[in-house]
């Protein structure tokens, strides 16, 4: 290839080169052509590559020639290969190694038995290989069983670590977890929730059922059906905009007497001492506070909360409606403790 006049002349390997640099940069500038929206990207290059090679790869091996007619040409792009994986290992590993020696140190307890188990199989699979394959092993006093041991111990490596003849039928799934959240839908309440969520909600269940009674589920399709099914439990619309009615709630400590299912039953007492409907209380035990906990399968996001607590009787007595004493017997009398309990 003669450039500019004559006063540059690209041949063999020069000119190798100067079509691989042009391929990659054609292929760039290809790629950077948006038509709606859509690019090549780096697709680009390895279109512009594979045109080359169907229209210019005899020009290109008139050009890579020993003599006047052997060519070396498949040695030379063998080289372009090799140097391509270089760069590409070389460009992965700039983006992926930071990320992996700190995932490596914080991990390193759990990834490190496995890189050890790997590189140990690997390395004996290859010893037993390379004995196995050894002339000077004829030489030896029962050459002829330990190469058949050898060769039945790389068949069990190749067929458990390389996946020859698997055993995916006999894979061993658990439903323990779909299982739990289909009777947790089937417990809720449709009634708290909008028109139309309740054929929503037996549509998830349905689907769910179905997935845990096919005997050749794969934990994939059991894992994906649970996560289906909290996500519908989650989003099922509510008049009211109340998240706690599909959730599942967990306490510190309820009382013997009172219900932990009144904090997402929706129904609201008339009053403390004759509350009308079950209500939540921790009455009885002498922690300095308690908790409960709602819990989602899926992620929601919240805009607020309200707690209807037993204050009646602390706001009359702080106004003056109500004397100490006439406080302490309504209490008193409203809750099964004795006085200085109370």
């Amino acid at each position: 290839m003669i450039l500019l006049g004559g006063l540059l002349s690209v041949k063999t390997i020069a000119f190798l080169t100067f079509c691989v640099f042009a391929i990659a940069a054609v292929g760039y500038l290809l790629g950077r052509i948006t038509i709606k929206g859509v690019s090549l990207g780096t697709a680009g290059v390895f279109i512009v590559a594979l045109v080359f090679g169907c229209f210019l790869y005899p020009q290109l091996s008139d050009q890579l020639l020993i003599g006047e007619e052997t060519s070396y040409v498949s040695q030379a792009l063998k080289i372009v290969e090799n140097m391509g994986l270089v760069l590409f290992v070389t460009s992965v590993g700039f983006i992926a190694g930071p990320n992996f020696f700190s995932n490596l140190k914080k991990n390193g307890r759990l990834y490190l038995p496995y890189i050890i188990a790997a590189i140990g199989v690997g390395a004996m699979y290859y010893i037993m290989m390379a004995i196995t394959g050894d002339k000077g092993i004829n030489e030896m006093p029962g050459s002829a069983n330990l190469r058949m041991i050898l060769a039945l111990g790389c068949g069990v490596i190749e067929w458990k670590v390389f996946g020859f003849g698997g055993d995916d039928e006999n894979e061993t799934v658990d439903r323990t977890k779909l299982n739990s959240i289909i009777s947790q839908a089937k417990a809720l309440n449709t009634s708290l929730f909008a028109e139309g969520a309740k054929e929503i909600l037996d549509a998830g269940i349905s689907e769910a059922q179905s997935v845990a009674d096919n005997a050749a589920a794969t934990q994939a399709e059991i894992d994906l059906a649970v996560i289906k099914l909290g996500r519908i439990m989650t989003t099922l619309p509510t008049a009211d905009n109340n998240f706690a009615y599909s959730a599942s709630a967990s306490t510190s400590f309820v009382s013997g007497w009172e219900s932990l299912a009144s904090v997402n039953d929706g129904r609201l007492p008339g009053n403390s001492t004759n509350p009308g409907a079950p209500r939540y209380g921790s009455w009885g035990n002498r922690s300095s506070y308690e908790t409960i906990t709602y819990t989602w399968n899926s992620k929601v996001s919240l805009n607020g909360a309200q707690i209807s607590s037993i204050l009646e009787v602390v706001r009359a007595v702080g106004a003056g409606e109500m004397d100490l004493d006439s406080a302490i017997t309504l209490l008193t009398t409203a809750f099964p403790f004795g006085e200085q309990e109370a």
